[in-house]
């Protein structure tokens, strides 16, 4: 086997991202009032925005009209 193939996949193996789930929907039927709580618990969207929890997401969803998923449950 060719050894440069072997180390980009290694260094490709290293830099990509842990959480290789599919995106997933945030739940915005757990917050129906327009308010958020105060806790931060970090999610990273499918528009490439980190959102300080998935109420702060849900409401810019309902705001914009867009489908904005969820990459991962930590800053983008």
């Amino acid at each position: 086997m060719n050894p440069s193939f072997v180390l980009v996949f290694l260094i490709f193996i290293c830099f990509s991202d842990s959480e290789a789930k599919p995106y997933r929907t945030p739940a915005c039927y757990k917050y129906p009032l327009e308010g958020c709580p105060f806790i931060f618990s970090p999610v990273c969207g499918t528009d490439g925005n980190s959102y300080a929890n998935e109420c702060v997401l849900c409401h810019t969803i309902r705001k914009t009209k867009m489908m904005i998923q969820i990459v991962k449950t930590r800053q983008c």
